[in-house]
């Protein structure tokens, strides 16, 4: 009885590996890495910035892969999942922007003991793989604000939205495509913001 027992407590601590035909399940993750070619501005600025973590709306604060196949629903690849969280993703990506522009005098990524005078805030609105049509397209808004850390008003804000078809309707798909519509937004977002 002492052997039998011992032998179902290793059983069940192994996890049941040694049953026939299972089989670990596979995970596949991604990154968003995709940066913009940028070229250096000829004169930079004296401006210092401070470029927080991105906000990210219902739905999109994870690393699950989500995607739309009918209207008002919002679901997620069992077996595909980004590395991070888009927002983290996103966050050292502007940061890689504004770095390769060569425009502000010094620029951190929040939280950050280093002072700024200006903060760029940004909200994810939306990352998902839109089955609904054909064929299937990444949806990619994001909105920021440009804020004046002395005063706290608003300096600029804007909404991008980006939409990039997928060469193929699977989650990699998705994720091409995905790397496409955010190297595209990030250098709208880094013109704008150098412009404002």
């Amino acid at each position: 009885m002492r052997d039998f027992l011992i032998a179902a407590t290793l059983l069940l601590a192994s996890g049941c590996t040694g049953l026939p035909g299972s089989k670990p399940v596979e995970q596949y993750s991604y990154t968003l890495n995709s940066l913009p070619e940028i070229e250096a501005v000829k004169q930079g600025g004296s401006e210092t910035l401070l470029v927080t973590i991105p906000r990210a709306h219902a739905g999109y604060n994870t690393p699950q892969m989500a995607y739309v196949d009918k209207a008002h629903s919002l679901g997620y690849f069992a077996k595909h999942r980004w590395a991070d969280t888009p927002s983290q993703m996103i966050a050292t990506l502007l940061v890689q922007c504004f770095e390769r522009s060569s425009y502000y005098k010094a620029i951190s990524l929040a939280p950050s003991p280093v002072s700024a005078n200006l903060r760029l805030d940004s909200e994810l609105v939306r990352l998902h793989h839109d089955f609904t049509t054909k064929p299937s397209r990444v949806e990619l808004i994001m909105r920021i604000q440009i804020i004046d850390r002395n005063s706290g008003d608003i300096i600029a804000s804007q909404l991008f939205s980006n939409s990039t078809e997928s060469e193929s309707d699977t989650p990699y798909g998705g994720v091409v495509a995905a790397n496409r519509a955010l190297k595209h937004t990030l250098s709208a977002i880094s013109e704008f913001t150098i412009e404002h």
